[in-house]
């Protein structure tokens, strides 16, 4: 039921993701703290592509990993097919609980 909701959906309210996805880019930005800064000078357009693709590229590597475990990629779904309903509610909190054991290791 469910995943044929999902299959289903066509639009979604994404502020049910929204500290999901702060969570994440936290990550990415305690990882990139100690790395090499920038490799580029004065060229603000190279740069930004630089940190949008190194995001992007972080950002499809942890939400691969995330959707490994089961009861992540089912609380994602729920969130968002369940949007502002008391179940999507629960996911949306089940979901934040599992990223912030995830990342203990970040101070938020």
């Amino acid at each position: 039921m469910l995943l044929g909701a999902a299959l289903r959906l066509k639009l979604f309210d994404h502020r049910t993701l929204q500290e999901a996805h702060d969570l994440i880019a936290a990550s990415y930005r305690y990882h990139v703290r100690g790395v090499a800064r920038v490799p580029f000078k004065d060229d603000t357009e190279t740069v930004q592509r630089y940190l949008k693709e190194n995001w992007l590229l972080y950002l499809h590597d942890e939400v691969a990993s995330l959707c490994n475990d089961p009861r992540v990629a089912k609380a994602i779904v729920l969130a968002a097919v369940r949007a502002n309903m008391p179940d999507g509610y629960d996911a949306e909190d089940e979901l934040q609980r599992m990223l912030k054991d995830r990342y203990a290791f970040i101070p938020l």
